[in-house]
């Protein structure tokens, strides 16, 4: 499939956005400094998440098992769970929270 082909060639930031779980599996097992990944913008590789993502959990797990923090903070100081309370994303916030994002 076309998709999958293209997965292949996806960055770090597009995979994690994508919920390309294998493929961000792939580049954290070739290079895990990319769990500390900064986008152009300065926003982490965290912020790339999203609440309507299919494999949720399972992306996060694997980026939190790999080093990325949820707790950092992105451009103008918020944090993920900031941005998703921000937002009315409430079951986005307890994801978050489960895998150890701080509640304060």
């Amino acid at each position: 499939d076309v998709v999958d082909y293209l997965f292949r060639y996806a960055s770090i930031f597009d995979a994690v956005h994508l919920g390309g779980v294998e493929r961000v599996a792939s580049l954290l097992e070739e290079s895990p400094s990319l769990a500390q990944a900064r986008d152009d913008d300065g926003d982490p590789l965290a912020f790339y998440l999203s609440p309507d993502m299919d494999r949720l959990e399972e992306m996060i797990a694997l980026l939190t098992r790999h080093g990325v923090d949820l707790n950092t903070t992105g451009r103008g100081g918020a944090r993920l769970l900031d941005r998703a309370l921000a937002h009315g994303w409430a079951e986005f916030a307890d994801v978050l929270r489960r895998h150890g994002a701080p509640t304060g």
